[in-house]
C-alpha cells in the first residue's frame, strides 16, 4: 500500500486515500513503514493512549488474579473465620488463608467499574485531560495494592511490617498526586487564558 497525501510529506500533509504500490521493490522503504504503523495514531496525545490502556488494564488484570489462584503464587497469610479458604501456597502447603487472589479479582472488577463510570462522565462533562483515566487507574490500583500486601505472605519486608510493594504503591499514589496536580494547573491556566483573550 502506499500513502497518497495532499502536499508535501510534512507533519501537516493531510491524508487523502490508501492505494494499492506498484510491484514490491527490492528495497523497503523504512518511513512508509513507520507512517504504516502509526497511521491513525499520529498528532495523539501520551495522555488519550494512555486512558485507552487504562480502560482494559483493570479487567485483564482481574481475570490475570484467577490464574494466580489455579497456580497457587500471591497466596494470604493464613487465616481463621468465615472470610478464610483452604489454599495451597507455592510449596503446595495447604491451610486456610486469606483468599488474597479472589479479593483482588473483586478489586480489579471494582476499580475497572470506576474508572469505566469515571471517563464516561468526563466526556459528558468535558473537563478533566488527557491521562485522567489512567490516573485515576494507577491510583486506584496503588490503594488496593497497599491495602492487600498486608494480607499477603509472600513478600520481603524492608520496615516493619511494610514490603516493598508498600513502597512503591506509596512512590506511585505520589507520583498521581503530582501529575495530576500539575494537569489540572495547567488545564485551568489554557481556560483562563482562552476566556481572557487580549
Amino acid at each position: 500500500l502506499r500513502v497518497v497525501r495532499d502536499g508535501d510529506r510534512g507533519r501537516n500533509a493531510r491524508v487523502l486515500e490508501m492505494v494499492p504500490d506498484q510491484p514490491p521493490a527490492k528495497r523497503v522503504d523504512r518511513g512508509d513503514i513507520r507512517e504504516r504503523a502509526l497511521f491513525g495514531l499520529r498528532r495523539q496525545p501520551v495522555g488519550i493512549a494512555c486512558d485507552a490502556v487504562a480502560g482494559a488494564a483493570p479487567l485483564g488484570q482481574a481475570i490475570g488474579r484467577i490464574g494466580c489462584l489455579l497456580g497457587g503464587c500471591c497466596y494470604g497469610r493464613p487465616a481463621q473465620g468465615w472470610l478464610a479458604m483452604n489454599l495451597p501456597d507455592t510449596r503446595g502447603a495447604w491451610c486456610p488463608r486469606h483468599p488474597t487472589q479472589i479479593m483482588s479479582s473483586l478489586a480489579d472488577l471494582a476499580i475497572f467499574g470506576a474508572v469505566m463510570l469515571v471517563e464516561r462522565r468526563l466526556k459528558r462533562s468535558g473537563r478533566g485531560f488527557p491521562g485522567a483515566v489512567a490516573l485515576l487507574f494507577i491510583g486506584l490500583y496503588c490503594c488496593k495494592r497497599f491495602g492487600m500486601e498486608f494480607l499477603r505472605e509472600e513478600h520481603p519486608l524492608v520496615l516493619g511490617s511494610l514490603s516493598w510493594a508498600h513502597a512503591a504503591s506509596l512512590v506511585g499514589l505520589l507520583v498521581v498526586a503530582i501529575v495530576a496536580t500539575a494537569m489540572t494547573v495547567r488545564r485551568r491556566a489554557t481556560r483562563g487564558a482562552v476566556a481572557s483573550p487580549r
